[in-house]
């Protein structure tokens, strides 16, 4: 007699496949086996979907494909040989795994309308678009607008439905870059347990996120929730500005410019930066600026000599660290007799003798008043004899260029040679740099 070969009741599924595995008897010459299925329409959809093909080779497993999801079939087996084929085999069933609906229901229309409601009705949806039974429609949470927020964690409370069978919930984070930092962090993650509240760890400080919550079951996960925005707690920058660089030096001041901090290091609105200026390790000057601003200027600094300057930017919390510090000389002050030599009549009754100030940002070469003496020293011209002997001292004021003073000069009927005395410029204040320190004068006769 030919033998009934035996399939086995547990067989692997997945979406589209059923694969089988069956016994043979011990002594059976074989050369092949036939399989064939069915769908069970007594349960699911009730549209036909059956096979049957022939495999040469002694039976061990074989995979049905091409099925549909969500789908129980009835499975048979019959071998054969070169003389036939034999009694067909116990009838397993088995299911195909089930996939999300890939048709719409049917036939949507309105019903009924009243001032503050809608009753809508449908149909079925097609056979092989079930993809397994229809249930009942899988719920939306909702996250509450508020959640609780630190410096790196957010921590979501929801609501679901009354009556839902869930197992968890997948949250979904990303950083809004519409405003902000502009650097992509998002997350995801899947937690089984039922949808109360969560603590998303491990974001940066003054950033917002947009977040969002799905539950999931044994048969998937359902619709998005309502989205939320919430922002971390800001901290004190942790990174400084980039690329500070000296635009101008003068002898009173210097401009810096400077770029923003990186991304990931401003934690929050940048409000400001604060730029200082240090001298012998105590701070010389200081100007704030605000958050859109990227250049300052330092005035009040003494020429020729030597200053620190860094920055650092500044959030509703603090200011961040200082940048590296970069050492610089503010410019020379230079100044000096106009003219070396003059040349006056004795009946001219003065010369006019004027001290110049020049500076890198002329017509204002310093920011901040200065002195120097000018004075007179007799040569051949002898005070007051041939003239009125001089010794002042000179102030330039604020962005003052030059300063004038006259020597009076005696007018005598005496007919005698050209003489002359000599004059001498020193320096009050210290940053002073003189171009010319001495002169001469030269008197004329006109008797």
């Amino acid at each position: 007699p030919f033998p009934s070969p035996t399939l086995y009741s547990s067989s692997r599924v997945t979406l589209t496949t059923i694969t089988i595995t069956g016994r043979v008897p011990i002594g059976s010459v074989v050369t092949g086996f036939v399989v064939q299925w069915q769908r069970d329409t007594s349960v699911g959809c009730s549209d036909e979907d059956e096979g049957t093909i022939a495999v040469n080779s002694t039976f061990a497993t074989y995979v049905i494909s091409g099925l549909e999801p969500g789908n129980r079939y009835l499975i048979t087996v019959r071998l054969f040989n070169a003389a036939g084929s034999g009694p067909v085999s116990n009838t397993i069933t088995a299911s195909t795994e089930e996939s999300a609906p890939s048709s719409p229901p049917s036939s949507f229309r309105r019903v009924t309308i009243t001032p503050n409601s809608i009753t809508v009705q449908w149909g079925e949806l097609e056979c092989l678009g079930r993809n397994g039974v229809i249930t009942v429609p899988f719920p939306s949470p909702t996250l509450n607008s508020s959640p609780r927020v630190t410096l790196t964690t957010i921590t979501i409370t929801g609501r679901v439905p009354t009556g839902s069978v869930v197992t968890g919930f997948i949250v979904q984070w990303q950083r809004d870059t519409s405003v902000g930092c502009s650097d992509e962090d998002e997350g995801t993650i899947a937690v089984n347990s039922t949808f109360a509240t969560y603590v998303i760890s491990g974001l940066e400080p003054g950033n917002r996120y947009l977040i969002t919550v799905r539950l999931f079951n044994a048969a998937g996960s359902g619709p998005v929730s309502n989205t939320i925005t919430a922002s971390t707690e800001e901290s004190a920058p942790s990174s400084p500005p980039r690329t500070l660089r000296i635009v101008t030096i003068t002898p009173n001041s210097i401009t810096v410019q400077w770029g923003e901090v990186e991304c990931l290091g401003r934690n929050g609105v940048t409000t400001g930066y604060t730029f200082q200026v240090l001298r012998n390790g105590g701070v010389e000057g200081t100007v704030e600026v605000s958050g859109d601003v990227l250049e300052a200027t330092v005035p009040g600094l003494t020429p020729s000599t030597t200053y620190i300057v860094k920055v650092a930017a500044v959030n509703r919390v603090g200011a961040g660290p200082f940048t590296s510090s970069i050492f610089f000389q503010t410019e020379a002050l230079v100044v000096g007799l106009e003219r070396t030599f003059y040349t006056v009549s004795e009946s001219e009754e003065a010369v006019e003798i004027c001290i110049t100030a020049v500076g890198v940002n002329t017509p204002c070469p310093s920011t901040q008043s200065f002195q120097v003496t000018l004075s007179t020293t007799d040569e051949s011209a002898v005070s007051p004899s041939h003239y009125e002997a001089l010794s002042e001292v000179l102030t330039f004021a604020r962005c003052d260029t030059r300063h004038c003073v006259n020597v009076s000069i005696t007018d005598d009927l005496v007919n005698e040679p050209e003489e002359t005395f000599s004059l001498s410029l020193n320096k009050i204040s210290s940053f002073v740099t003189l171009s010319t320190t001495a002169g001469e004068v030269l008197i004329t006769d006109d008797d």
